[in-house]
């Protein structure tokens, strides 16, 4: 997953990554960003895609810094928020330790640790904590294993009530096709052809700890059905598929 891959991901975009901002069903990506915001305070996303955080962290920041590694990414993201005059564009590998957001107080990192290598994962948390001020805070918001194999556990209910004894993986993002690409001891699972870390709650305690932060609180980030299944029945309801979201702070 880097730059020549985002590149290419630019192209169709909207077809290809989730929106969550717009997918989350009891807006708590926003009101976590609320608990933030301060007109004096400075915001970054880092790996901002092509800006939907943008503005959002605009109206509730003195400035914003979007960080990406696509200069096609920034380009698109730089024209879907034309009118917003205080965010500056930074292209930069969020594994880079020279990446610079000059200490911020709030920073954002959604679904951005998704990567299979765990090194890169590692680098890239290290640096954004290296960029936050000591008391700043940190939104991540990471797919959730736990929610993976529910979806699935909802997969098979479905087949089951519809006569069908055998899920078919294909109405389905989440699926072990016997590929490299699914190993569940790492949490890396087979995401619409492409391996994509999933991380338990208990994972991100550890993980986010080990690095400085101090946790302020877990959410999940609820989303609706036909963001895991193709045409999912009426009768499907809560509990939703979700994102592990985490406000955390640096100590």
């Amino acid at each position: 997953m880097g730059e020549k891959y985002w590149d290419k991901i630019a192209e169709n975009y909207d077809r290809e990554i989730f929106d969550s901002l717009a997918g989350d069903r009891t807006r708590v990506i926003v009101d976590h960003i609320d608990r933030c915001s301060a007109d004096t305070a400075v915001a970054c996303d880092f790996g901002c895609g092509i800006g939907k955080y943008v503005s959002t962290l605009a109206e509730r920041f003195k400035s914003v810094y979007a960080i990406d590694i696509s200069q096609k990414l920034l380009d698109q993201a730089r024209k879907a928020n034309r009118k917003v005059s205080n965010v500056v564009y930074l292209k930069g590998d969020l594994a880079n330790p020279n990446v610079d957001a000059r200490q911020v107080h709030f920073a954002l990192n959604v679904n951005v640790l998704i990567m299979a290598s765990v090194e890169r994962r590692r680098r890239i948390l290290a640096n954004i904590h290296h960029q936050i001020r000591t008391r700043g805070h940190l939104l991540l918001v990471v797919p959730s294993i736990e929610s993976a194999l529910y979806a699935h556990f909802r997969l098979v209910e479905w087949n089951t009530k519809a006569g069908i004894r055998r899920a078919n993986p294909a109405a389905h993002r989440f699926a072990d096709n016997g590929s490299r690409l699914f190993s569940f001891r790492t949490g890396i699972l087979n995401l619409d052809g492409v391996p994509t870390k999933h991380y338990l709650k208990e994972e991100l305690v550890v993980l986010l700890s080990n690095i400085g932060f101090t946790i302020r609180s877990i959410a999940k980030v609820e989303y609706s059905w036909s963001s895991e299944f193709v045409r999912p029945p009426v009768w499907m309801k809560d509990p939703y598929p979700w994102d592990w979201l985490v406000l955390c702070q640096k100590d």
